[in-house]
């Protein structure tokens, strides 16, 4: 429980300072290899595969930390969506000047009651969430002038979208 409550205090004074991005040039495939190292040991206990597909990409130009909180916060929540056994995917691609990386779940969805205001803080479809995670994730996306957005899986679950201009 004190872990759980110095996670929820250091969340909240992330969301309430304002952002400084220090971008430079890195690889999205040792970002994504970070944080699977660090989301899967919560997977394992649970049966759920985290399969990315990796393959030969530009250079990034990003705040690699701060890329890198979000990309644990989707794994994080994407393995607690899924139901035991299932797989959860991450894609990447380089697509008209943007970088674009996919994560989806096997889950029942979002709420159709949370649905619009999923991004906003202290919202959360878990019993056990702050409601931060994604708020701070698209704070971090936006001040990289990109997008996080979500789609409803026609099979089950969510995909949640990172896009991030590479052009600048």
């Amino acid at each position: 429980q004190a872990a759980r409550l110095e996670n929820m205090v250091l969340n909240m004074l992330d969301f309430a300072k304002p952002f400084s991005i220090k971008r430079k040039t890195c690889n999205i495939n040792h970002l994504l290899a970070n944080a699977y190292e660090t989301v899967i040991e919560a997977a394992d206990k649970r049966g759920i595969k985290v399969k990315i597909n990796r393959k030969e990409m530009p250079s990034c130009y990003l705040d690699e930390e701060k890329i890198l909180q979000v990309l644990i916060n989707l794994l994080s929540n994407a393995i607690d969506a899924s139901p035991d056994g299932e797989v959860v995917r991450v894609t990447i691609q380089n697509h008209e000047s943007a970088l674009n990386i996919d994560v989806s779940d096997k889950g029942k969805g979002i709420d159709e009651n949370l649905a619009e205001k999923i991004f906003e803080p202290f919202i959360s479809g878990k019993s056990k969430g702050t409601g931060l995670g994604l708020s701070i994730s698209k704070k971090i996306v936006e001040a990289h002038l990109g997008k996080l957005e979500y789609m409803i899986n026609s099979y089950t679950g969510t995909t949640f979208r990172i896009i991030i201009p590479q052009d600048n």
